[in-house]
């Protein structure tokens, strides 16, 4: 029997190796996003009881929805973290195989 090597593509599909890290970061960030809402909700409630006027009001319409909006941001990173976490990358290599043949056919002239 006569063997020759064939090209085979192989199909790899893996889970970047920093992805956990990055994943992790985005986790991170999104918990402080949502430490610093607190934060502003209970600095909201010190001043809404100290504070009267049209300063108050101006101030309050302007911030009121900031808390939300760190709480929001911090949902939306949670989303992307778990995307990052769960993603993977598919790289295709080609390897070479051997492959038994009967019989090579003769050239012809």
């Amino acid at each position: 029997m006569t063997t020759i090597l064939v090209p085979r593509t192989v199909r790899i599909e893996f889970v970047p190796p920093e992805a956990p890290a990055i994943a992790a970061g985005l986790r991170s960030i999104a918990g402080n996003l949502r430490e610093l809402a607190s934060h502003m909700r209970s600095e909201d409630g010190v001043l809404d009881g100290s504070w009267e006027g049209r300063s108050k009001v101006r101030y309050f319409d302007f911030h009121l929805r900031d808390p939300g909006e760190a709480e929001s941001t911090a949902s939306w990173l949670d989303g992307e973290a778990g995307r990052v976490a769960s993603m993977t990358v598919v790289r295709y290599e080609t390897e070479w195989v051997e492959m038994e043949v009967s019989s090579v056919p003769a050239a012809t002239n």
